[in-house]
């Protein structure tokens, strides 16, 4: 394990039209508006925006890769990590705020919990996509980021991840045993790079 590191991230600025697609709404609701408004700015005093990584060597053999720390049976991992000979393995979380505040508003405002929900999806996709600008400054070149239950990989491996990176201590993240996470708003993923790093 290479290049260890956990990196807080200031809250980037919610974006109300992805908002508005989680929720799939496509009307110009003025109501709906305005409760994205209010929402967006209910989640953003709450957002925890925390990513840990590391770098690990990759090492493919026909549908098995090996990153060292464990190895894992996954065809459609092995075809998108071809020419990467390691990757960059990181979870990424919001948060626990944002789960406290759909809870809150789950048995006042059903819409206000969805709108909320909507708010955290898009925040940790926003959260996951700067620290993939971070890793594509950083290498000459990569693939695109791939996470467990994705293709054929299973969403076991999510266990693997979480104990190479310690996400239990690192960021406060805890995996259930239906593989779930807790905070919800969070990811793991796998972005391959070559060796031709800066």
């Amino acid at each position: 394990m290479e290049k260890f590191s956990i990196q807080k991230f200031d809250t980037p600025e919610p974006d109300k039209r992805m908002i508005k697609c989680y929720l799939r709404d496509n009307g110009n609701s003025e109501q709906i508006d305005t409760l994205i408004n209010e929402c967006a700015d209910l989640a953003r005093e709450v957002f925890d925006c925390r990513v840990c990584s590391a770098e690990f060597p990759v090492a493919i053999s026909e549908s098995t890769v090996d990153f060292g720390f464990a190895s894992v049976e996954s065809a459609s991992l092995a075809k998108h990590l071809a020419g990467c000979d390691r990757a960059v393995i990181f979870g990424a979380t919001v948060g626990l705020g944002i789960d406290r505040l759909i809870m809150k508003y789950s048995g006042v405002s059903a819409l206000k919990a969805l709108c909320l929900d909507a708010a955290g999806s898009d925040m940790i996709e926003n959260v996951c996509d700067l620290f993939n600008e971070r890793i594509n400054a950083e290498y000459k070149s990569t693939v695109s980021r791939f996470s467990p239950g994705y293709g054929d990989l299973p969403i076991e491996f999510q266990r693997d991840i979480f104990n190479a990176l310690n996400l239990n201590k690192n960021l406060g993240v805890y995996l259930t045993e239906g593989m779930q996470m807790t905070s919800s708003k969070s990811v793991t993923a796998i972005i391959g790079a070559n060796n031709e790093s800066n």
